[in-house]
């Protein structure tokens, strides 16, 4: 628990929840792009697992904090900032689910906009390449290495 006689403010940073995979490699079959799509909305998306484990985050977050956070979420108390990709901005609404749950609420499932406060919740973020501060892509050298190697003709007898 928080020493409530000393906190003046929180700042809480944390990643999105399980996701599906952002791409798939030359050897999946359509069908698995298929399921993907039919299930989670497609490539990169915020799974169930990835929903309840910001949930739970929430409701972790809610128990440190309890006493400095108010009863119900408040957008002039409360901000987030998120990239712009959805995953991101669902483990949002899910977090902010189980932090804000009354007692016995059950973990979400998806689609979690059905489950939205009635007060609404404001999600900050910039358009994908403006945000200074949440990187959408980084320019890594091993990656770009890795990336090459996996494109090059004489790897490609690999993947099947």
């Amino acid at each position: 628990m928080a020493d409530l006689e000393t906190l003046l403010f929180v700042t809480a940073v944390w990643r999105h929840g399980d996701r599906t995979p952002t791409s798939l490699l030359p050897s999946d079959k359509q069908n698995t792009v298929e399921m993907i799509k039919e299930k989670f909305g497609g490539l990169g998306q915020l799974t169930e697992l990835g929903a309840l484990q910001q949930f739970e985050l929430g409701i972790l977050l809610r128990d440190r904090y309890s006493g400095f956070l108010p009863d119900e979420y408040s957008k002039n108390e409360i901000g987030y900032r998120s990239s712009y990709y959805n995953r991101t901005k669902m483990s949002i609404l899910a977090n902010q689910q189980g932090m804000f749950a009354s007692n016995g609420q059950n973990a979400p499932k998806l689609p979690l906009t059905e489950n939205v406060s009635k007060t609404g919740i404001v999600i900050k973020y910039l358009q994908k390449g403006e945000d200074p501060y949440v990187f959408d892509e980084v320019d890594c050298p091993v990656g770009l290495y890795f990336s090459t190697w996996v494109q090059a003709l004489n790897y490609k007898c690999y993947i099947n």
